[in-house]
């Protein structure tokens, strides 16, 4: 972002920007991204939400459906989403006495709401996609021949061609263009 661009939108405004730069940012990072994304699509930032108090991983695990194996990992996935910033802890007294972790939602994961108008899930939905996650798996032979992307490298075709057979990419696409336009317009329209 431009100083002169920077100069024109509040601090609050500014502030906001950030978050979703974390968000972004933090999406698009090596092996934690996956377990983001199921921290975000397995519904986990609604199911706290809905919760309306810091939930305790007991009541969380109860209320997904997971297989009873995996139960025990969900702490796992919690604690990598904990230092990702998407969520934050906080020390529940339980039922019997002891006290126990509750996860609360942080102003990124606020963002990965479904209800929420400016939900950035649809985006993370597709630059988390396997369509889109495989030419990352291209790029050292992408260096080395002459396709243009590692889109291209891996599907033969370029991302709008092959696009525009394949719906499910076309959909997911759509949906992450139009959920990103509307949280950037939101906030341009705030720094008027």
């Amino acid at each position: 972002m431009t100083t002169y661009m920077m100069a024109s939108i509040s601090k609050p405004q500014i502030e906001k920007l950030r978050e979703v730069e974390t968000t972004c940012r933090t999406t698009r990072e090596g092996m934690g991204s996956r377990q983001r994304k199921e921290g975000s699509y397995g519904g986990i930032p609604d199911v706290i939400h809905n919760y309306g108090k810091p939930m305790p991983l007991s009541q969380l695990v109860a209320s997904l459906q997971i297989h009873p194996s995996k139960t025990s990992f969900v702490h796992r996935l919690m604690r990598i989403l904990v230092h990702s910033n998407f969520f934050t802890t906080k020390d529940v007294p339980s039922n019997d006495l002891e006290i126990e972790i509750g996860y609360v939602l942080t102003d990124s994961s606020m963002l990965l709401l479904k209800d929420n108008p400016l939900s950035l899930s649809p985006l993370v939905a597709a630059m988390l996609d396997p369509i889109m996650i495989k030419p990352w798996n291209q790029m050292s032979t992408w260096f080395k021949n002459d396709d243009p992307t590692p889109f291209v490298t891996e599907y033969g075709t370029p991302f709008f061609d092959y696009a525009s057979h394949v719906p499910k990419l076309n959909e997911i696409f759509n949906d992450a263009m139009a959920s990103d336009a509307r949280l950037v317009s939101k906030l341009l329209k705030k720094s008027n």
